[in-house]
């Protein structure tokens, strides 16, 4: 099974005269940027982040709901984001995936406690957003490029994802069903 958003590096690597052994995955980020011309002035928009979000979304709901088993990424963050030539997002960085042999949520759950205790960032954006200030965490140059309402329902779904309780979460089918709702009109 395929699908778009998810990266085979060994397949979309740009070798030229190298070897994919000489190829980390710091050296892909580099050159994923050259190659593709991505600039801050255009990173900077809602539409290319939102577009970024549903890509991701999209991949792991691939591999929440239609891998058999059942795949748990275990370190989404933004490095592990992609782009192929057409500025696709790609999900990669697999290193700690694990086929889920269980409960898929209690597996997640796990993970989240200790991500949460290192960075505290999902708690801080969390009281950001019950306190109806999520707003003032997005970049303003993001913000400029939305109409406030996106954001705000953005901002919801985020809360949502990261809800302490693994069945308050919503499944990822669902993220992408309201990511898709909110397709950027600016």
């Amino acid at each position: 099974m395929e699908n778009g958003n998810l990266q085979n590096l060994l397949h979309d690597l740009p070798l030229g005269n190298q070897t994919t052994e000489d190829w980390s995955t710091d050296t892909w980020e580099d050159n994923n940027g050259e190659v593709h011309g991505i600039t801050q002035e255009g990173i900077a928009t809602w539409r290319f982040r939102h577009k970024i979000a549903l890509g991701a979304a999209r991949a792991l709901a691939f591999l929440h709901h239609a891998c058999i088993p059942q795949i748990v990424h275990r370190d989404v963050k933004a490095s592990s984001i992609y782009f192929d030539s057409s500025m696709e997002p790609r999900l990669a960085d697999f290193g700690l995936s694990k086929i889920a042999g269980t409960n898929l949520e209690s597996d997640f759950s796990q993970g989240l406690p200790v991500w949460r205790q290192r960075t505290s960032l999902a708690s801080w954006a969390r009281a950001m957003v019950k306190r109806n200030e999520g707003s003032s965490i997005i970049d303003p140059k993001i913000r400029e490029t939305a109409s406030e309402k996106e954001i705000e329902e953005a901002l919801r779904i985020a809360y949502l994802c990261t809800a302490d309780s693994p069945s308050k979460r919503p499944a990822m089918q669902q993220i992408v069903g309201l990511l898709k709702d909110i397709e950027p009109s600016v």
